[in-house]
């Protein structure tokens, strides 16, 4: 009986690790025992997957998750969606601000597809799926495919969702559910009804303070935001993503059987739909930059709605409005306007005004202020020395920035870039006497004009021709200004202060002295 009973479990342990295998499931979390003082600690797609053995518990990403793997699972068929109609997902996930990136799911012929298949009383809240790949057959999301009576809250989805009917860029059914503060840039197509760039169908649900800009395509009742509204309502959102349909396309809503729709707003001209089952009806000009704060009147921009201008630190144009809560770089990837600052190794360390590794070279050196210059072609790399990023810019056109002094790092909110100040602040740029700009460089070539005028009546430092580099004065609202954050335009192959050929030149105060040194962290900007 012992050889047989060992027998057994061995077989069955072989099995057991062939399913795991297969299927990528993983061997428990990475901590925590599953309650709401602790939950259990996710940073695999195994582990993710590993929700389907408790459903009721409480869970937690630790770390962004590359699930790439996923397009190979079960056979082919990819992640399994946690929670189904027998066995409904009623926990919580709280991902932190984390990201699940590059999720497969192919089940054509399955219902109550996603990462989460179906909900019931579940929350899902803080959590970015990115780049998914899902295909089902009804109740299709890139979050969730059926969601009753559950909470999603501050969450994202983006990348392709396909199947037949009730598809929704990050829900597919909302049935008597909430959805808040959220957003999708997912493509959804149909080959039936009820489909929307966020919600396919909302049966007694609640969209607030949400958006979607993918675009959208169905047989019936299709909408940029809700494709059916059948019960509940939609509140204080926007859609602005290509609605196709063979009739009900709407571009906010598709159709509305009952239910509320207001304070919402679709893009008439992005959208291809002069109509909608529900919400206002604007250009996207007046959707975008300062005038969406007038025209989108019924939004609270102090509290949960902020404005993209082209004059962001992080953005090259006017673009929809944002959610304050929400991480801002995602969101604006998601409209297609994130402009990145990259960041060089290290620091540029400025010792009695005047040496820099961007190349700076002068005639001598200064007490009060320091000139940057130098090409935006350049290897950024980890501390390990790895290339994280190769950059050779060709036609450049975008900004150098300097922020000081050492660990202003544009951490966080990104150092929240106020408006140019008057330059009169430039007050460690000496504008006479020997210490001036004008005495600092090679005369007769290039030399930067003297700048008393443009410093007391100008918010821009203007060198010789209007072809010739303007530096900008930033103050940091994150310390109160105290720290300044300079900020040169860059040019394509322009004349630099000695007549070289450079794509920047910045002046810094840098208050430092021939036996002082004051550091720099070194940006730059494509546009």
């Amino acid at each position: 009986m012992n050889r047989i009973h060992s027998s057994v479990f061995r077989k069955s342990l072989v099995f057991l690790l062939t399913l795991a295998l297969l299927g990528g499931l993983a061997v428990g979390f990475d901590g925590g025992d599953g309650s709401s003082g602790n939950p259990y600690e996710i940073s695999t797609c195994g582990q993710l997957q590993d929700m389907r053995g408790d459903i009721d518990a409480n869970y937690e990403l630790v770390s962004d998750i590359d699930c790439s793997a996923t397009s190979n699972w079960n056979s082919g068929n990819g992640f399994k969606p946690v929670g189904n109609g027998s066995s409904p997902f009623s926990g919580v996930l709280n991902g932190n601000g984390n990201e699940v990136r590059n999720l497969n799911i192919n089940r054509g012929s399955k219902s109550n597809v996603g990462l989460f298949g179906f909900i019931i009383n579940g929350k899902v809240e803080n959590i970015d799926v990115v780049n998914v790949n899902i295909k089902g057959l009804e109740n299709v999301g890139g979050l969730v495919g059926y969601n009753r009576g559950g909470l999603v809250s501050s969450s994202y989805s983006a990348g392709r969702v396909s199947g037949s009917r009730r598809l929704g860029g990050l829900v597919g059914l909302l049935d008597t559910s909430s959805i808040s503060s959220s957003y999708s840039a997912a493509d959804v197509s149909a080959s039936g009804n009820y489909v929307g760039g966020l919600v396919g169908l909302n049966s007694g649900g609640q969209v607030s303070s949400s958006y979607s800009v993918g675009d959208v395509s169905g047989t019936a009742n299709v909408g940029g935001l809700v494709g059916l509204l059948d019960g509940g309502g939609v509140s204080s959102s926007y859609s602005v993503g290509d609605v196709s349909a063979s009739s009900n396309g709407g571009g906010l809503i598709g159709f509305v059987g009952s239910g509320s729709v207001g304070d919402s707003y679709w893009d008439t001209e992005s959208s291809g739909q002069s109509s909608s089952a529900g919400g206002i009806g604007l250009t996207t000009s007046e959707m975008t930059g300062s005038t969406a704060e007038s025209d989108m009147n019924f939004f609270d921009f102090t509290n949960t709605w902020s404005t993209v201008l082209s004059s962001d630190y992080d953005t090259d144009s006017d673009s929809y409005p944002i959610l304050r809560e929400r991480e801002r770089e995602n969101q604006l990837v998601a409209l297609n306007v994130f402009s990145n600052i990259l960041t060089s190794p290290g620091s540029d360390s400025v010792t009695g005004g005047n040496t820099s590794k961007n190349n700076l070279e002068a005639d001598r050196a200064t007490t009060d202020w320091a000139g940057f210059y130098g090409t935006l072609d350049q290897t950024v790399s980890l501390s390990d020395g790895s290339t994280f990023y190769q950059w050779t810019a060709g036609e450049v056109t975008g900004a150098a920035i300097l922020a000081a002094p050492t660990g202003n790092s544009f951490s966080g909110d990104e150092g929240n870039l106020a408006a140019p100040n008057d330059v009169s602040q430039l007050n460690h740029v000496p504008t006479s006497g020997t210490e001036k700009v004008s005495n600092t460089y090679n005369e007769g070539i290039g030399q930067p004009a003297d700048l008393s005028a443009e410093a007391t009546n100008s918010t821009t430092v203007n060198y010789g021709d209007a072809d010739d580099f303007k530096n900008y004065l930033f103050k940091s609202t994150a310390d109160n200004g105290n720290n300044p954050i300079f900020a040169a335009e860059a040019k394509d192959s322009a004349t630099g202060f000695d007549g070289s050929t450079v794509d920047y030149q910045l002046l810094v105060g840098s208050e430092g002295s021939e036996d002082d040194s004051v550091s720099f962290n070194f940006y730059a900007k494509i546009q």
